[in-house]
């Protein structure tokens, strides 16, 4: 039986372009994250299918936590992300970054 899932993804955007002239992309699932499904972020780049990369490593972590015998956690509503806590990497090492977005991403299992 296929389920489907549906968390808020933060996909946050270096500002520095790449050698190919496009700029990197952080994504980070918060809820899963919080939830210790490890596996709950990636990277890519504008160029490159964002939504499509999210969807597969929710899937991905989602997989595994539930493998872990992790219980899946309800979905935050976007104005209880917190953004700081989710981004904190990125103070640490002086990123500066172009634009956040908080963006509903769905998964099937």
């Amino acid at each position: 039986m296929i389920k489907i899932y549906e968390y808020p993804v933060i996909f946050a955007v270096e500002d520095q372009t790449t050698e190919e002239g496009d700029f990197p992309v952080y994504i980070r699932i918060p809820d899963l994250m919080d939830a210790g499904f490890n596996l709950a972020s990636s990277s890519s780049h504008t160029e490159d299918d964002i939504i499509s990369i999210a969807r597969d490593c929710m899937k991905i972590a989602i997989q595994d936590g539930l493998r872990r015998d992790l219980h899946m956690p309800v979905p935050s509503k976007l104005r209880e992300i917190d953004l700081k806590k989710h981004l904190y990497l990125y103070e640490e090492e002086s990123i500066e970054l172009r634009s956040i977005a908080i963006e509903w991403i769905k998964t099937e299992i």
